[in-house]
């Protein structure tokens, strides 16, 4: 996981030295297998996170009430992803996110990039370009 972690850092151009060591110290790095849920529909949350894809690909979708699963998303390597719904202070997660592929994804807290984004304008861009 941590040449997938290198790598993915090495894309950060618009990163200084000091926002690159301010990010890795906030992200988990966690590796998922196949059909295995990273968020989940309906689930109660207190901590909304953001994902970006190192390897693999995640589908992003929601149940309807007819039991027909709707893709909302796919995030493949190097995108990014997350509930926006949870995001935006939903109790309850609106969208599931599982794993299509073994995956490795950096999860970051919602609150912790939005603090460190106030003191760096290019973690904000870097995201905003999502």
């Amino acid at each position: 996981m941590i040449t997938e972690l290198k790598s993915y850092l090495s894309t950060l151009k618009t990163l200084s030295v000091k926002d690159i060591a301010a990010y890795v110290k906030i992200v988990k790095i966690q590796r998922y297998k196949v059909g295995e849920f990273i968020v989940k529909q309906n689930v109660t949350t207190s901590n909304a996170r953001y994902y970006v894809v190192l390897k693999g690909l995640l589908r992003n979708y929601i149940l309807l009430p007819n039991g027909e699963e709707r893709t909302m998303r796919l995030s493949h390597e190097l995108m990014a992803t997350a509930d926006p719904s949870g995001l935006f202070g939903a109790e309850k997660m609106q969208e599931t996110i599982v794993a299509l592929e073994d995956s490795i994804v950096i999860s970051v807290d919602r609150e912790a990039l939005e603090t460190l984004c106030q003191d760096s304008p290019n973690m904000l861009k870097m995201y905003a370009d999502y």
